[in-house]
């Protein structure tokens, strides 16, 4: 979880957007003191036009909604895309909708979502639920968040599974090693299939980890050639594994320096 940038006393500017406008007024009577209703629509066209000129924190949206390109909430989400608040953050996205379809949740997720809860939601819960989606949280309603967990269990089952196989072909630091590619994949998927936003940091992490993969299964300084070369023929490798059993290569490894500029 990030840390809180609203307090909880922070006017949190809303946009409502349903087509039903007395399920619009029951969750503005739900909703505490604390959520400033900057706007409302009914339906894609209109919600693009109010995002826009209200620019608020928060947008919580019905899946389903008519107008737009037929995809409801996500046309809302892709149509409202360069729309940012007044502190220059990027309006943020909350559907909230009756259905916990499969294909409703991935369908606004992957368009820029940031959480998805149903109907079926408290008031109490709902406002919590902005405040953190306000300050970059995801949130999911706790009908969806057991296939979630479902899932990442599953995931770590077959992880383990895997590194098992692995041990009979591999040795160890090989196959502990490979278990790391796997978020590492995830991470990097989540951008173009789910649309997350990854930081610059977390791209950095990401090519330190790919690199130290390629390291630890290739341990020697072919592998770093490898790195920069993208593989070696025979008469480079065996001057690389000859220099590794000079004399002078032992005083390079143990100091971790050497003439040829390696740090």
């Amino acid at each position: 979880m990030t840390a809180p940038r609203h307090s909880l006393t922070t006017a949190i500017r809303l946009v409502l957007v349903d087509d039903h406008r007395m399920f619009r007024s029951g969750v503005k009577a739900e909703l505490d003191e604390s959520m400033l209703i900057v706007g409302e629509a009914g339906d894609v066209d209109e919600a693009i036009v109010v995002v826009a000129a209200t620019r608020p924190d928060v947008v919580l949206l019905d899946v389903h909604l008519p107008g737009g390109n037929g995809h409801g909430g996500s046309d809302v989400i892709t149509g409202s895309g360069s729309v940012t608040t007044g502190s220059g953050e990027p309006v943020r996205f909350l559907a909230l909708s009756v259905s916990d379809a499969a294909e409703d949740v991935i369908a606004v997720i992957r368009a820029g979502a940031r959480g998805y809860v149903t109907k079926t939601i408290g008031g109490q819960d709902l406002t919590e639920a902005i405040r953190r989606v306000a300050d970059g949280d995801a949130v999911f309603s706790p009908r969806l968040r057991w296939r979630l967990h479902l899932l990442r269990g599953a995931l770590g089952v077959a992880t383990m599974t895997l590194f098992t196989l692995g041990l009979r072909s591999m040795g160890l630091a090989e196959a502990y090693t490979l278990t790391f590619v796997a978020p590492l994949i995830v991470t990097i998927l989540s951008v173009p299939v789910l649309k997350e936003t990854v930081l610059p940091r977390h791209w950095i992490a990401i090519g330190v980890g790919l690199c130290g993969v390629v390291i630890a299964l290739r341990p020697d300084w072919a592998g770093l050639i490898a790195l920069h070369h993208g593989s070696l023929d025979k008469s480079v490798r065996e001057w690389v594994e000859a220099g590794l059993k000079s004399p002078g290569s032992e005083w390079c490894l143990r100091t971790g320096r050497c003439c040829w500029g390696w740090p």
